[in-house]
């Protein structure tokens, strides 16, 4: 049985379709690169996933479960949608993750917190966009999750700052979990995904194992992401 799994997958926003008839399965141990332009549908899918956003037509199976109360524990979820009140420091982030969520890790937290060079003095309003991002990633892969959803996780950020997180995603992989995460620097994930799913204007238009995808069309992940976006 596939850890995520999507059947005819539809979300409409009033008239709009944000998702029209997504099929796809990814299975633990997998790095899946969402990918696809603004508006393509990468965030619906993701808050989808999360159990986020629930109402849609298809189905959604998160390791045989629909998105929900059962699959909350499941999955480990970043995202501009899910931040805390910028008042807080960074310590009263880790108490509230370590009272909320049971699979919660506060000791590896803290290791990405050193890492990263962060205090837990420090108030979430007084750290850079890219200093955020470090912080709202340490929490997420602190938990020990099945599903990692990574949303838009190095969005506007400089090399230096893609490349530590990319350093801790590296660190972190584990063959009993599945990650999925969006991004438009394709080329920093280019040897990182396992498997590209590329969506537009709702739809998949393309997915498959990222040799394979290479291979057969002759090019990377970045210019493949070119030609379908078309």
């Amino acid at each position: 049985m596939p850890l995520v799994e999507c059947r005819n997958l539809t979300k409409a926003y009033g008239k709009k379709t944000a998702l029209a008839d997504v099929n796809f399965s990814a299975d633990a141990g997998q790095v899946v690169g969402l990918f696809g332009p603004n508006a393509s549908g990468k965030s619906t899918l993701m808050a989808l996933l999360a159990g986020i956003i629930n109402d849609y037509k298809g189905e959604i199976l998160i390791a045989g479960q629909a998105p929900g109360k059962a699959t909350k524990d499941l999955v480990a979820y970043q995202s501009d949608l899910v931040r805390l009140p910028d008042y807080y420091s960074l310590k009263e982030g880790l108490d509230l993750y370590d009272n909320f969520y049971p699979d919660f890790h506060r000791d590896r937290a803290e290791g990405f917190l050193r890492d990263f060079g962060l205090a837990e003095k420090d108030r979430i309003k007084r750290l850079s966009r890219g200093s955020q991002e470090k912080y709202f990633l340490s929490l997420t892969l602190a938990r020990q999750a099945q599903v990692y959803l990574l949303d838009e996780p190095m969005n506007g950020l400089d090399p230096r700052a893609r490349q530590d997180i990319l350093d801790q995603l590296i660190r972190v992989y584990t063959p009993e979990a599945l990650t999925i995460i969006t991004t438009h620097m394709i080329s920093d994930l280019e040897t990182l995904v396992d498997s590209a799913l590329y969506l537009k204007e709702g739809r998949v238009a393309l997915y498959g194992d990222a040799e394979d995808l290479r291979q057969a069309h002759g090019t990377g992940l970045k210019d493949l992401f070119m030609e379908v976006s078309q």
